[in-house]
């Protein structure tokens, strides 16, 4: 399974914004620097993520962005697909089967979408805040696919 670096960093940004105050508006030179990502890459995730309709934005003096949701509405399968277009897995779950044998074929198309089904509801299951909580709570509860 490969999760792309900007879905990796676009989870980074989105952490950024739920570990502040949600009034608090939050200027995307900021986010770079903390990051440790160019702020040109940070625009592009946002573009995605402002379409997904994620963020509130206001221009001006004490301008920038905000979660337009509490922590507890963003599931991480909603990041990757904001960004990505896809569950990690659909790419795996190809309609090129894996084998000439439909048989043999049958079985691995079976394994993959079951696969990606399963991690898929694990992401759907897991929140912002349930990643913030699990840091100081040490781990999250129930990791099983």
């Amino acid at each position: 399974m490969k999760v792309s670096t900007k879905t990796r960093y676009a989870l980074c940004v989105m952490l950024d914004f739920a570990m502040r105050s949600p009034a608090e508006r939050i200027q995307l030179k900021d986010v770079a620097a903390r990051q440790g990502i160019s702020k040109a890459y940070v625009e592009q995730i946002m573009r995605d993520l402002n379409h997904a309709g994620f963020f509130e934005s206001s221009r001006g003096f004490g301008g920038g962005y905000r979660l337009a949701r509490p922590t507890t509405d963003y599931s991480l399968a909603e990041i990757v697909e904001a960004v990505d277009g896809q569950t990690i897995l659909d790419a795996a779950a190809s309609d090129k089967p894996d084998s000439a044998d439909p048989q043999t074929a049958a079985i691995a198309q079976d394994f993959w979408a079951e696969l990606d089904q399963k991690v898929g509801s694990y992401l759907r299951g897991l929140s912002l805040q349930d990643l913030i909580d699990s840091k100081a709570g040490g781990s999250w509860s129930g990791f099983t696919i």
